[in-house]
Order: structure tokens, then sequence, then C-alpha cells
């Protein structure tokens, strides 16, 4: 489902959509509509008995725990996350794992855009349609990723800042083009830097902007072990720009990349098959993580 509005009979295809799934049990069902309403048409599809993919973020911040699921359900919902599966990522993870920095201790994350704005004045940037900025959009995915590489450990918030101010016009994303009709308030975030840490006192940093001074868009994995250290430079995303993922410090090397969305993508469905794809419960952790980072924020900016 890709469209929920009454003007464009989005409602209308939801309705068809679920009567034929309720009538076939073996559908594979994508939620790929604004945020605000992918956990409802998620919830509507597992209901039917049927396999459901949402694109990320899972749910808004806050509209759902890890007990908001049962058992049945999340084995049969999945979460858009194509980057987890990606060559470079894959050869990043495979020297981690034959324990080439020794115990990794922390994981560093990045992924700044020069001018990446997602069409300002649409629902990408208004607060009410998609539970915020550039934490709910490209957070999920460095989220997911370094959760992953650390098996998934229960982490605490140590700080999150958030940051607003910018040119909204001028560093709107090319590739994504405004329409005439992107006249809703820009009332979310920027920018945004995490920091977490698990019982064992392993930390994950994220930091995330779709604006920035970089001179090109890059996307960082860096792991630091007991060892070294191995750090990934590549892209994600849409936006032109490399094409190699290059591994550097205790090991190095180059991958060659295809960054077409579809290859990305199938690569995803494939994870899923073979049972290493983001479950459910990924989803709703991610989630959970960027629920509370909004509230450790929220103080701080009060304060300032």
């Amino acid at each position: 489902m890709f469209d929920t509005t009454p003007e464009n009979d989005g409602a209308a295809a939801v309705d068809r959509a679920l009567k034929l799934a309720r009538h076939n049990g073996d559908i594979f069902v994508i939620v790929a509509t604004p945020n605000a309403s992918h956990w409802s048409l998620a919830k509507a599809f597992l209901a039917t008995g049927n396999r459901v993919l949402v694109e990320k973020p899972l749910a808004l911040p806050g509209e759902i725990g890890p007990h908001n699921v049962d058992a049945e359900g999340l084995r049969r919902l999945m979460v858009s996350t194509p980057y987890r599966h990606r060559p470079d990522v894959s050869r990043l993870r495979g020297l981690m794992a034959a324990g080439t920095i020794g115990e990794v201790r922390a994981i560093a994350m990045s992924w700044r855009r020069r001018a990446g704005i997602p069409r300002p004045g649409s629902w990408y940037t208004n607060r009410q349609l998609s539970g915020g900025g550039v934490l709910v959009d490209l957070g999920p995915h460095l989220l997911d990723l370094g959760l992953d590489l650390l098996g998934w450990p229960e982490v605490v918030i140590e700080q999150c800042t958030l940051s607003h101010a910018g040119d909204w016009t001028g560093r709107s994303s090319a590739w994504m083009a405004g329409t005439a009709n992107d006249d809703l308030p820009c009332d979310v975030e920027l920018g945004a830097r995490l920091a977490l840490s698990d019982t064992g006192g392993r930390r994950i940093t994220v930091d995330v902007a779709w604006t920035s001074e970089v001179a090109e868009d890059t996307t960082t994995i860096e792991a630091i072990g007991a060892n070294g250290r191995l750090r990934l430079t590549t892209l994600f995303g849409f936006a032109p720009g490399r094409s190699v993922g290059s591994v550097t410090g205790a090991a190095t090397i180059d991958v060659a990349l295809d960054r077409r969305p579809e290859v990305d993508f199938a690569r995803m469905l494939q994870a899923f098959d073979d049972g290493t794809g983001a479950a459910g419960q990924d989803g709703i952790a991610v989630m959970d993580v960027i629920a509370r980072a909004y509230r450790v924020a929220a103080p701080a900016a009060a304060a300032s």
C-alpha cells in the first residue's frame, strides 16, 4: 500500500486490498505510505494472516512497544532495512566476526548529506505526519545496523541532541522534487546526534543530518575493537555519489556497489526468505530507541 489519501482514492484502494488479503492467505503486503499510517496499516494486514513488510519507520515514535504484537504477528512482520545486506556492509561484518579487531567495544556511525532535505513542506518535514525529522528518516537504518552488529543488546540513551536551524529551501534534495502543495509547517529536526550504551559498556553513536557542511553525501560505519579499528566509508540512500564502499583500518578493502534501489530491495527480500532480514522485533526495538531519544532531547531543548 502506498497511498491512503481520499483525494487519490487511497482509502478505497486500502479497502480493496484488505478484502483481497482476507480471501487469500498467501499475499505479501508492502506498506510504503506516509509514516503516520504505517502501523495502522501493518496491524490491519497482519490481522488477515499475511506477511507484511513495512517501510521504515515501523511506527511513529511512542506508537508501539515490545508487547504490542503477539508472537505469531511478529513472525509475519518485517521491516525494510536494505542496507543491512549490502556487499560492503557484509564485508565489514565478516571482518568483525573473524576477530580482525578483537572484542568490539563501540560502533560509531554517521550519515550526513550536503543538501538532502526531502520535500520541505511535505509530510516528510511535518511532525504530525512523519513523527520526526532526520532521526526518523535516516536514523532507523543506522540504528538497525549498529544494534544488529552488536547482537541487539538492551541500551540506554546517554545523550541526544537535535538541531533545527537551517536553509529549508536552499538545501532541499535534488532527487526528490517538491510540489506546489508542499505547504505544511516544517517543524522537525534537520540534524541529530545520539549516544547509546549497553550493560557491558559498549557504545553506539549515531550522527545524522539532512544538511551539513560536507563536501559530498557520505555514510560511515566504524567498529572500534580491543585490537584496532575498521572504518567503512560508503553512501546509503538514493542521492548520487560514491559507488565504492571502502574499508580502512585493520584491513583495506574496496567493494564495488550497484546502488540502484531495486538491487538493494531484491537483496533484502532474499534475506527475508533466508531468515536474516529485519524481523518485527528489530523494528520495534529501533523505534523504542528513537522514542526514548526524543524524550531525552526534549528537556535539553526546553532548557536552551
